[in-house]
């Protein structure tokens, strides 16, 4: 059986798992509540402990016949039994997050049977722990996107070409890679794990990279070329980005460039990456990539405010040679580089061995909910969660407040575009 993860999906998976214990909600007689990778999800009381189903975590878009095949959509005639009304919304396909009896329900629980029209008499090839987006070369889910809306000011614009791309020298700059979910990568820590515990901040990411980039040479430099004569034909130069690259400033250049050119207007009245390097661009040294995230007023919405106007914080920092091998700084290292410059890093919660953070609890992600999560915190209404770090290697794990989880799933239900996507 072909079963593949499409990389730019790779948290929105469906997971093949066993119901380990079914719980009782107060006053409810119809709907119980199950525990899957640390996520309550809700389901009705005919799921019983053992079960082997699919789970599809909230923010995930599903197959459109499989909706249709199982009767999941909001409007019946899309259904196969058009006489069956689901909770799936037919233009959408998107798995949601709701509230039920105070529940923050995380996701969807689907029989292995669903999957029938797709393996046949494969099916029983699934085990639990596998994981997919994609079975036997059908897409069965994928990251859910906010469309994009089409832009009302000025008309449409006729993107310029980009550039930058022409410009980065092969296995410099390198974006963040997206940060996997920690309960489903609880099997990688015992109790002499030594982890760091930092704030998963919600703003706007950002990179500042100083690396070799393909230099602008000069008619005397081609002429010299072609004559055999060797030419330097790179150079270090600064690139900001966030998501997608925005620009660089190749060194001696006076003016500000932006080389990135989109038909979407801006999220933001100005280029937050811009003003970023201006600020703190000096501390980029020769080699070094620094990852932060961009907080504060008009950033991401009123209730990530941070208690500041602007502000930028350092998560990571990376350090690659003119071969493009890439070191990755230790958390100590990254605080000692930021404190060289006066730049400020993510809140650091705990640092130390996993038996000595819960010595008298029984179980890690229970005590790291409770600890870090759905508190309430002066200087944000929700608070997005923690990041989870093995120290000494590049592992880094997110864990997300469940309210966190709830109003991501509330913007997408009302069209709000994801900024960072």
């Amino acid at each position: 059986m072909k079963l593949e993860i499409r990389e730019d999906s790779m948290n929105y998976a469906c997971s093949v798992v066993e119901i380990k214990e079914v719980f009782p909600i107060e006053g409810a007689d119809k709907i119980a509540r199950v525990v899957v990778n640390g996520n309550s999800v809700v389901v009705s009381k005919d799921v019983q402990a053992g079960d082997k189903m699919l789970y599809f975590v909230s923010g995930t878009q599903l197959n459109a016949e499989f909706c249709s095949r199982n009767n999941l959509f909001d409007r019946s005639e899309e259904n196969l039994d058009t006489s069956e009304k689901g909770f799936i919304s037919y233009k959408q396909r998107r798995v949601k997050a709701i509230k039920l009896r105070g529940i923050v329900s995380d996701g969807m629980l689907m029989p292995l049977k669903s999957l029938g029209f797709f393996l046949g008499d494969s099916l029983g090839k699934l085990k639990v722990g596998d994981e997919f987006t994609d079975i036997e070369g059908n897409t069965l889910c994928q990251k859910y996107i906010v469309p994009v809306k089409p832009s009302t000011q000025g008309g449409e614009k006729t993107p310029k070409a980009n550039k930058l791309k022409d410009l980065i020298v092969d296995n410099q700059f390198r974006f963040h890679t997206d940060t996997a979910h920690f309960a489903k990568n609880m099997h990688l820590f015992d109790a002499a794990t030594e982890i760091i515990i930092t704030r998963k901040m919600h703003g706007s990411s950002l990179i500042l990279s100083n690396v070799l980039v393909n230099k602008a040479l000069s008619w005397k430099d081609k002429v010299a070329k072609f004559f055999g004569v060797k030419v330097a034909e790179s150079e270090y130069g600064t690139i900001w980005s966030s998501g997608k690259p925005k620009g660089r400033l190749p060194k001696g250049l006076e003016s500000e460039t932006n080389l990135w050119e989109s038909s979407n207007p801006s999220y933001y009245t100005s280029d937050i990456w811009a003003r970023a390097y201006k600020e703190i661009g000096h501390a980029v040294e020769k080699g070094i990539s620094i990852y932060g995230e961009i907080v504060g007023e008009g950033i991401q919405g009123d209730k990530f405010t941070y208690n500041q106007k602007y502000g930028i914080y350092v998560y990571r920092i990376t350090q690659t040679s003119v071969d493009g091998n890439v070191v990755e700084l230790s958390w100590e290292q990254v605080k000692k580089y930021c404190e060289k410059y006066g730049l400020k890093y993510v809140e650091e919660y705990y640092v130390g061995k996993v038996a000595h953070l819960f010595l008298y609890r029984d179980n890690l992600l229970e005590f790291l909910q409770e600890e870090y999560l759905n508190k309430s915190y002066p200087d944000c209404k929700i608070d997005e969660g923690i990041c989870i770090r093995v120290r000494n290697t590049d592992e880094i794990f997110k864990l997300k407040s469940p309210n966190f989880i709830k109003m991501e799933s509330d913007d997408q239900e009302n069209g709000v575009e994801e900024k960072e996507s």
